[in-house]
């Protein structure tokens, strides 16, 4: 009861056998809201790599010679941190290393989780 697991998939939607994250909260979750990276971010980085000169994100650029056969993904799971509700009507925060902080405490359960960049 109030155990949230955070996995990683693979490329093809399969679960890492290991949860890459577990908290133990004591009281059951009711809402969780994602925090997605800004789009783009992870381009940029491998756009810097390749124009220093880095051979494995420049062959991610290159569709025809891709030494790594994987192929340039345009999002990643990376710097995910997300918020988590409980019954309590607490509210946390867990950051994109899994460390996790209650950011508000209300009186009663949270009705509705809802994120909006300023």
């Amino acid at each position: 009861l109030g155990v949230l697991l955070l996995w990683r998939l693979y490329q093809r939607g399969r679960v890492q056998g290991t949860p890459l994250l577990k908290h133990e909260y004591g009281k059951p979750l009711t809402h969780c809201i994602f925090r997605l990276p800004p789009p783009g971010e992870d381009l940029v980085q491998l756009a810097k790599a390749a124009v220093s000169g880095d051979e494995k994100a420049l062959d991610m650029f290159n569709w025809k010679k891709s030494s790594s056969g994987s192929l340039l993904k345009m999002g990643s799971q990376e710097g995910l941190s997300f918020f988590v509700s409980l019954m309590d009507g607490t509210v946390h925060y867990v950051d994109e290393k899994g460390k996790t902080t209650q950011v508000v405490s209300a009186d009663s359960a949270i009705q509705m989780l809802f994120y909006m960049e300023k």
